[in-house]
Parts: structure tokens; C-alpha cells; sequence
């Protein structure tokens, strides 16, 4: 059977598309201290829905991914339609702007062994990640990223940003590179194996994601990497003014994508890679 591919970044996968996506990605297991361990938090997602009046029963309850997706199919529309219906609503506007702090949350800048640009259509994370280089945050740069799933025929991401890399004058040997990862886990999974694989040591990463991005990512980095291993959050700029965490819930865009990401997340525990 042919799977249909959805048309981008703001569509859920389908139940067979995602069994498609985990054949395709990187093997690695949490570590058994992080088994257990969940770093995604829901309680102001369901506070979103509830404002909306829309049932997670379905969604708290769930067991399997299948029924997260299909949940998420279904409530999509209504949650995009409910939340610019009420968009300047007080009440909601000031869930809006605390959903997006928390999926946004940064760390202060320090010190870090590596630095890791999760791959992306826009070359505004790679910006970022050589922008830590020049301010001495690391001197190792970590290129993760080939295509999603939906976009496989294109120039994979890592290639599109080892080329700016170069031409802004960071060293090649200051770089690795993995160009076969076509998700956010497997970004996580692909790049933990490819350091485990080089010997490289580290103790501190900071990893480059936009704001809506960033909580999936680091709840992915958190629960794969070894104990004790500390991860810091760094935003990329955003150039759509429709995904700004100032705007998102204004548009269609944005809070698909912000819905979604929850959604995500909550697969993601399912399957216990975050």
C-alpha cells in the first residue's frame, strides 16, 4: 500500500507514516537510569483545550500512539478555528504567551564541549550555531539533519548548512556531520551514536532549535543522552512573522504547529524516546 506523505512541518503523521518514519530511524535506548523518565510536561497544553473545550480524555488516557494521531487529526480544525475566534481574549492570550515561554524556555550561555544545529529549511539555526562558535561558547560544531520524511529527494539540510559553515570561516575539523537523520529523535539518536562512534567525550551540549521546537528537542536529548550530561537550550530567530511566540496563536500556521507539537511530545512518551 502506498502511504500518503504529508505536505509539511504543521500536518501530523499518519499511523503508517510514523511506523515508516521509526524503520528509518537511528536505534539507540535511553539509558536504564532514564527508562522510566519523562521530560515532556502537558498541564498547560490541556489548559489550552480546556479553554477551548475540547476532551483530551482520549489523549491523557491514550496507550498507543495510533490513538494520540488520530485524536489529534480529529481536534485539529477545531482548536485552530476556537483559538482565533478567541485570540484577543485575555484569558487566552495569557496561556498563549506562557505556552510558548515554556516550549522556548533557553538556557544562559556558557561553555560546552559541543554544539549541535539540528537540521531545518531555514539556515537561521545554522546562523545561531556558528554564532556560539564565534563567541567561544565551544569549538566543535555538530551538523545534524538530512530530510524529513515528506522531502526526501532534496539536498539534505547538513549539506545546505556545511556550506555556510565553511564560508564563514570555521574550521573543517571543527565540524561533524550526520546527513541520514529524518526527524527530531532521530537527529537525538543519530548524532549521540555518531559521537559515541568518533570517542568523543563531552559532558555539556548546547543544542540550536527554533523557540516552537526547542521543549520536543531537548526532551528527545534529555532522555537519550548519558546521565549527568547537562543540555542547554539555544533559539534560533524566526523570520515568519506567523510563528513568532508573539503571533502564533493568531494564524493557522502557528497553532497547528504549536499543536502539533504537543502532539508530538505525547508520542513521543508513548514510545518512550522523550
Amino acid at each position: 500500500m502506498k502511504i500518503e506523505k504529508r505536505s509539511g512541518p504543521a500536518e501530523l503523521p499518519s499511523g503508517s507514516e510514523l511506523r515508516e518514519i521509526l524503520e528509518k530511524e537511528a536505534i539507540r535506548l535511553p539509558p536504564r537510569q532514564k527508562l522510566k523518565i519523562h521530560y515532556p510536561d502537558f498541564h498547560l497544553f490541556y489548559q489550552w483545550m480546556e479553554l477551548l473545550r475540547l476532551d483530551t480524555t482520549v489523549m491523557e488516557a491514550a496507550t498507543h500512539p495510533d490513538e494520540v494521531l488520530q485524536w489529534g487529526s480529529e481536534s485539529l480544525q477545531r482548536a485552530v478555528g476556537t483559538t482565533i475566534a478567541n485570540k484577543d481574549d485575555a484569558s487566552f492570550k495569557d496561556l498563549f504567551v506562557v505556552i510558548a515561554r515554556y516550549l522556548g524556555e533557553e538556557d544562559h550561555p556558557a561553555p560546552v564541549d559541543a554544539v549541535m544545529v539540528f537540521g531545518g529549511s531555514s539556515l537561521k539555526r545554522i546562523e545561531k550555531g556558528v554564532e556560539l562558535l564565534r563567541k567561544g561558547i565551544a569549538n566543535r560544531l555538530i551538523i545534524s539533519g538530512g530530510n524529513p520524511n515528506y522531502r526526501q529527494n532534496a539536498l539534505p539540510e547538513a549539506i545546505k548548512f556545511l556550506r555556510y559553515t565553511l564560508a564563514n570561516g570555521v574550521p573543517k575539523d571543527a565540524i561533524l556531520m550526520e546527513l541520514n537523520s529524518i526527524s527530531i529523535p532521530d537527529n537525538v539518536k543519530t548524532t549521540l551514536n555518531l559521537l559515541d562512534n568518533f570517542g568523543v567525550r563531552y559532558r555539556r551540549l548546547a543544542i540550536v532549535l527554533p523557540w516552537f521546537a526547542q521543549r520536543r528537542g531537548w526532551a528527545h536529548m534529555m532522555k537519550f543522552s548519558s546521565p549527568g550530561v547537562s543540555v542547554l537550550r539555544v533559539n534560533s530567530e524566526i523570520i515568519s512573522q506567523e510563528l513568532l511566540p508573539t503571533s502564533w496563536f493568531t494564524n493557522e500556521m502557528g497553532i497547528k504547529l504549536i499543536f502539533n507539537e504537543f502532539v508530538k511530545m505525547k508520542v513521543a512518551v508513548l514510545l518512550n524516546t522523550a
